[in-house]
């Protein structure tokens, strides 16, 4: 019997909470950033639907969660093998402020380091070494951005600048 299956196990688990109604959220580019050899393509997620889709970040927040980024670059260059370009998310949620760095290195791995802010202070980024990966609405850029890497860098034997200037069109996902 598969032991994740038994019955006392089971029994022992806490319930999964209820399933959330799934809302959409509204999504934006927000800018190149540059550092030395390095391109990383930032966009923006928030909950609030109010806001102009060229605004979807307090102010400060894309600020603080570049110089985080900027810091974490050693992490890239310690993992090695990387192209200098991947893509940074910024979601603003209504628990936390998190901030999803992603790279590309080896040709086909997509690296992650993680960061969240708490709501009162939404610009205080610190590592985050939990178990999570992304969410839903996260995956929707993680997606875009691997389809363009497949389709830009991949297929197209290392092209970097389409792989660049090509973005997530803004909008509700």
């Amino acid at each position: 019997m598969n032991a994740l299956a038994s019955p006392s196990l089971a029994a022992e688990r806490p319930a999964a909470p209820a399933l959330p109604e799934y809302r959409q959220r509204l999504f934006s580019p927000v800018g190149l950033w540059r550092s030395d050899q390095w391109r990383i393509k930032a966009y923006g997620i928030t909950h609030d639907l109010a806001r102009p889709e060229t605004d979807v970040l307090d102010t400060g927040v894309a600020e603080a969660a570049q110089r985080h980024v900027l810091v974490r670059l050693a992490e890239a260059e310690t993992e090695g093998n990387h192209y200098s370009c991947g893509f940074a998310i910024i979601h603003q949620g209504l628990q936390a402020n998190w901030l999803v760095f992603n790279w590309w290195a080896y040709g086909v791995i997509c690296c992650e380091a993680l960061a969240r802010a708490p709501v009162d202070d939404p610009t205080k980024f610190e590592i985050y070494d939990g178990k999570a990966m992304a969410c839903i609405w996260e995956m929707v850029v993680i997606e875009h951005e691997k389809r363009a890497w497949i389709d830009l860098v991949l297929k197209r034997g290392g092209d970097f600048d389409s792989y660049l200037g090509t973005w997530l069109q803004p909008g509700r996902y």
